[in-house]
Protein backbone atom coordinates (compact mmCIF):
# COMPACT_ATOMS: atom_id res chain seq x y z
CA UNK A 1 0.00 0.00 0.00
CA UNK A 2 2.88 2.22 0.91
CA UNK A 3 4.79 1.90 -2.01
CA UNK A 4 1.30 2.41 -4.40
CA UNK A 5 1.10 6.18 -2.53
CA UNK A 6 5.01 6.65 -2.80
CA UNK A 7 4.57 6.18 -6.95
CA UNK A 8 1.78 7.90 -6.96
CA UNK A 9 3.04 11.23 -4.81
CA UNK A 10 6.19 10.26 -7.63
CA UNK A 11 4.13 10.46 -10.78
CA UNK A 12 2.06 13.72 -9.47
CA UNK A 13 5.35 15.15 -8.76
CA UNK A 14 6.55 14.83 -12.38
CA UNK A 15 3.10 15.81 -13.85
CA UNK A 16 3.63 19.28 -12.09
CA UNK A 17 7.57 19.82 -12.80
CA UNK A 18 6.52 18.74 -16.65
CA UNK A 19 3.03 20.86 -17.65
CA UNK A 20 3.24 23.28 -14.74
CA UNK A 21 0.34 22.27 -13.02
CA UNK A 22 -3.17 23.73 -13.29
CA UNK A 23 -2.14 27.22 -13.20
CA UNK A 24 -2.45 29.21 -16.69
CA UNK A 25 1.07 29.74 -18.62
CA UNK A 26 2.27 33.15 -17.10
CA UNK A 27 2.16 36.34 -19.74
CA UNK A 28 6.10 37.52 -20.61
CA UNK A 29 7.31 40.78 -21.36
CA UNK A 30 8.47 39.87 -24.74
CA UNK A 31 4.92 39.24 -25.87
CA UNK A 32 3.35 42.86 -25.75
CA UNK A 33 4.80 44.86 -29.01
CA UNK A 34 3.61 48.78 -28.64
CA UNK A 35 4.21 50.55 -31.46
CA UNK A 36 2.38 53.92 -31.64
CA UNK A 37 -0.48 56.17 -30.03
CA UNK A 38 -3.09 58.17 -32.29
CA UNK A 39 -5.63 60.69 -31.35
CA UNK A 40 -8.79 61.29 -33.12
CA UNK A 41 -11.30 64.08 -31.71
CA UNK A 42 -14.47 62.86 -32.69
CA UNK A 43 -18.52 64.75 -31.69
CA UNK A 44 -19.70 63.06 -28.40
CA UNK A 45 -22.30 60.94 -29.10
CA UNK A 46 -25.57 60.59 -26.78
CA UNK A 47 -23.76 57.52 -25.00
CA UNK A 48 -20.73 59.79 -24.48
CA UNK A 49 -22.84 62.87 -23.36
CA UNK A 50 -24.49 60.56 -20.79
CA UNK A 51 -21.41 59.53 -19.55
CA UNK A 52 -19.42 63.09 -18.84
CA UNK A 53 -22.65 63.73 -17.20
CA UNK A 54 -21.64 60.44 -14.86
CA UNK A 55 -18.23 61.77 -14.14
CA UNK A 56 -19.45 64.91 -13.40
CA UNK A 57 -16.92 66.83 -15.95
CA UNK A 58 -17.70 70.56 -16.45
CA UNK A 59 -16.81 70.89 -20.32
CA UNK A 60 -19.12 72.98 -22.91
CA UNK A 61 -17.23 70.88 -25.73
CA UNK A 62 -19.30 69.00 -27.92
CA UNK A 63 -16.14 66.72 -28.23
CA UNK A 64 -14.15 63.83 -27.07
CA UNK A 65 -11.16 62.06 -27.99
CA UNK A 66 -10.01 58.43 -29.01
CA UNK A 67 -7.02 57.61 -27.67
CA UNK A 68 -5.42 54.35 -29.67
CA UNK A 69 -2.25 52.61 -29.45
CA UNK A 70 -1.31 50.54 -32.21
CA UNK A 71 -0.05 46.87 -30.36
CA UNK A 72 0.39 43.06 -30.84
CA UNK A 73 -0.94 41.64 -28.18
CA UNK A 74 -1.38 38.04 -27.28
CA UNK A 75 -4.32 36.07 -26.01
CA UNK A 76 -6.11 37.17 -23.32
CA UNK A 77 -5.68 34.80 -20.03
CA UNK A 78 -5.67 35.25 -16.00
CA UNK A 79 -3.18 37.43 -15.96
CA UNK A 80 -4.43 41.51 -16.41
CA UNK A 81 -2.47 44.02 -18.99
CA UNK A 82 -2.59 47.63 -17.11
CA UNK A 83 -1.12 50.36 -19.06
CA UNK A 84 -0.81 53.58 -18.11
CA UNK A 85 0.66 57.45 -19.61
CA UNK A 86 2.76 58.74 -17.50
CA UNK A 87 1.57 58.24 -13.79
CA UNK A 88 -2.17 57.84 -15.58
CA UNK A 89 -3.58 54.31 -15.17
CA UNK A 90 -5.97 53.92 -17.97
CA UNK A 91 -8.70 51.58 -16.03
CA UNK A 92 -10.76 50.99 -19.00
CA UNK A 93 -9.83 50.24 -22.46
CA UNK A 94 -11.27 48.28 -25.58
CA UNK A 95 -10.05 46.14 -28.73
CA UNK A 96 -9.61 47.75 -31.93
CA UNK A 97 -8.10 46.04 -35.33
CA UNK A 98 -4.29 47.12 -34.14
CA UNK A 99 -4.00 47.02 -30.45
CA UNK A 100 -6.48 49.20 -27.81
CA UNK A 101 -8.22 52.09 -27.51
CA UNK A 102 -9.81 53.90 -24.86
CA UNK A 103 -12.10 57.75 -24.61
CA UNK A 104 -10.90 61.20 -22.63
CA UNK A 105 -13.77 62.55 -22.31
CA UNK A 106 -12.33 66.67 -21.50
CA UNK A 107 -9.70 68.24 -23.21
CA UNK A 108 -8.34 69.07 -19.26
CA UNK A 109 -7.60 65.34 -18.75
CA UNK A 110 -6.22 65.31 -22.37
CA UNK A 111 -3.45 67.38 -21.76
CA UNK A 112 -2.88 65.58 -19.00
CA UNK A 113 -1.80 62.81 -21.14
CA UNK A 114 -0.05 64.51 -23.93
CA UNK A 115 4.07 64.05 -24.50
CA UNK A 116 3.90 61.30 -21.45
CA UNK A 117 5.25 57.65 -21.89
CA UNK A 118 3.59 55.04 -22.57
CA UNK A 119 4.13 51.85 -19.88
CA UNK A 120 2.47 48.93 -18.45
CA UNK A 121 2.42 46.37 -16.01
CA UNK A 122 1.04 42.81 -15.73
CA UNK A 123 -1.30 42.13 -12.62
CA UNK A 124 0.01 45.60 -11.25
CA UNK A 125 3.56 43.72 -10.27
CA UNK A 126 6.17 45.83 -9.24
CA UNK A 127 7.58 46.57 -12.21
CA UNK A 128 6.09 48.58 -15.12
CA UNK A 129 7.66 48.29 -18.15
CA UNK A 130 8.41 51.43 -20.67
CA UNK A 131 7.71 51.14 -24.12
CA UNK A 132 9.67 54.64 -25.52
CA UNK A 133 6.34 55.88 -26.61
CA UNK A 134 5.23 59.02 -25.98
CA UNK A 135 1.33 60.55 -26.68
CA UNK A 136 1.58 63.09 -29.12
CA UNK A 137 1.36 66.86 -28.96
CA UNK A 138 -2.38 68.19 -29.43
CA UNK A 139 -1.33 69.42 -32.91
CA UNK A 140 -1.33 66.00 -34.19
CA UNK A 141 -4.49 65.15 -33.48
CA UNK A 142 -6.62 64.15 -35.90
CA UNK A 143 -10.24 65.41 -36.01
CA UNK A 144 -13.04 62.98 -37.52
CA UNK A 145 -16.90 63.91 -38.08
CA UNK A 146 -18.22 61.16 -35.86
CA UNK A 147 -17.46 57.71 -34.28
CA UNK A 148 -18.77 56.27 -36.80
CA UNK A 149 -15.78 56.62 -38.76
CA UNK A 150 -13.97 54.46 -36.16
CA UNK A 151 -16.56 51.23 -36.53
CA UNK A 152 -15.31 49.81 -39.05
CA UNK A 153 -11.89 48.89 -37.40
CA UNK A 154 -14.06 48.52 -33.90
CA UNK A 155 -16.02 46.19 -36.05
CA UNK A 156 -13.31 44.11 -37.87
CA UNK A 157 -11.68 42.77 -34.13
CA UNK A 158 -14.64 41.14 -33.18
CA UNK A 159 -15.08 39.69 -36.78
CA UNK A 160 -11.71 38.05 -36.45
CA UNK A 161 -12.62 36.12 -33.42
CA UNK A 162 -15.47 34.13 -35.14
Amino acid sequence: MKSKLFISLILTTIMILMYGGCSEPSIGKSQFIFENIFIERIKSSDGDRQRIRQLQLNTSDSSIYIVKIQAQLPPPTGSALHVYLGDTEIEQYGPYTNGIYFKVYSEETLNILLGKELSYSIDRDETRHLTGIIVPNSDQIKNKDSAYELLPDLLKCFQEDE
